[in-house]
Formats: structure tokens, C-alpha cells, sequence
């Protein structure tokens, strides 16, 4: 039985970085500290249908664009100026609780929907796709913590995702309880941290994941 998550990556020698004239050339070059590696990963927000385009919400004393994922609001407008079209993360909580709690809700897949959730109320995260026996994963990193979000079909109902949580530095699961091949995910997990990350892992800098 072939494995299909299988990294091929290498650690960047930050000893002697390059010099560039343009930061875009840093961020494109697949061998420098700001390149996120192959199979990192930017999750759009499905579309809402025509009939949503011309309508205005109001959430308290903010307005709401739910077509174009504009809020008046300024997380929100902060957030547009870093991330673009359908990414989740540009997202606030008011278009959330707008989208998640009206017939919007339909529109939106359980993977869009918890990757949504968890970066609104957690804080962005820098996401890795992978695909496994025709199942798709998504490893999700923070830079402010040691856990690591795995976004995988749920065990006991399939046709929905849900999400798991694994600690590296102890090599535990919260709650113990961790999707199908969690065994593979751990060590695709444990790849990333040590060669792919843009920023150190806090299970590198106290010495968990050197080894």
C-alpha cells in the first residue's frame, strides 16, 4: 500500500541568508525562510448566490456586505488588507455569526464552515493540504501555539470534516481522540515543523522536536 503524504523538504540555512532587492523575489524563492512550501494552502469561502449580491445586513452598529465579504467594522478592514478574495481569514466575527446563523449557512460546506470558525475566534492559521485515500486533509499551524489543527473527515460520519487536534511536543491527541491515519498525519505534522514553517515552532524552541 503506497502512502501519498510523503514530504520531500529541506531546511533552509539561515547562516547565510540571501540578499534581495525585492521582497516578492524572497517570498518566491523556494529555498528562502519565507517560502511556505509546496503544499501550503489558502481556503476560499464557497460563493452565495446572485440573489445575495445587492443585499445589506446589520450587525449592532456595523454594516455588511455577505456577497463581497465587506464589514464596516475595523478587524475587518484590517484583515482586507492582507488577505484577498474568498479567503477565510479576511473574515470577521460578524460576517460569521451572519453566515453560521441564517439560511446562509446552507451554502457553506462543514470544511469552509470549521476552518472559518476556528479563525475567527482563534486567529488565522498558516494551512497545509494534503490528499489521502481520495480524502482531503488540512494541517492548520499557529505560531502562538504548540497545537496543531488536522481537519479531516469525521470518523463516524464522513461526508463531513471535523477538527482534530495533536500536540507534537508530547504526541498527544486532545481528548484523545484523532481521525483515521492520525499515525501518518503526526509525522507529516512533525516534517512541516522542522522544515517548512516559516516561523519556529514553540515545540523547536524548548528542544521537543529536535531530534
Amino acid at each position: 500500500m503506497g502512502y501519498l503524504l510523503i514530504l520531500e523538504a529541506k531546511r533552509v540555512d539561515l547562516k547565510k541568508p540571501k540578499k534581495y532587492s525585492d521582497l516578492r523575489k524572497l517570498k518566491q524563492d523556494a529555498t528562502g525562510p519565507l517560502n511556505p512550501g509546496e503544499n501550503y494552502y489558502v481556503h476560499p469561502l464557497p460563493l452565495f448566490p446572485l440573489k445575495v449580491k445587492d443585499k445589506r445586513y446589520r450587525y449592532k452598529e456595523f454594516h455588511l456586505d455577505v456577497y463581497n465579504l465587506r464589514c464596516t467594522c475595523e478587524d475587518q478592514i484590517a484583515k482586507r488588507e492582507e488577505y484577498q478574495d474568498r479567503d477565510i481569514r479576511k473574515l470577521c466575527k460578524h460576517l460569521y455569526y451572519k453566515i453560521s446563523s441564517s439560511w446562509l449557512k446552507q451554502y457553506v460546506d462543514s470544511l469552509s464552515l470549521e476552518l472559518l470558525k476556528n479563525s475567527v475566534f482563534f486567529g488565522p492559521e498558516h494551512l497545509y493540504k494534503y490528499e489521502y485515500k481520495k480524502s482531503l486533509i488540512i494541517l492548520g499551524f499557529r505560531s502562538e501555539t504548540e497545537w496543531v489543527n488536522v481537519y479531516a473527515p469525521n470518523i463516524h460520519h464522513p461526508e463531513e470534516h471535523k477538527r482534530y487536534s495533536f500536540n507534537p511536543s508530547t504526541k498527544r491527541w486532545s481528548y484523545n481522540s484523532k481521525p483515521e491515519y492520525g499515525i501518518l498525519f503526526e509525522d507529516v505534522i512533525h516534517r512541516l515543523i522542522k522544515n517548512t514553517l516559516t516561523f519556529e515552532h514553540h515545540g523547536l524552541k524548548k528542544g521537543y522536536l529536535n531530534g
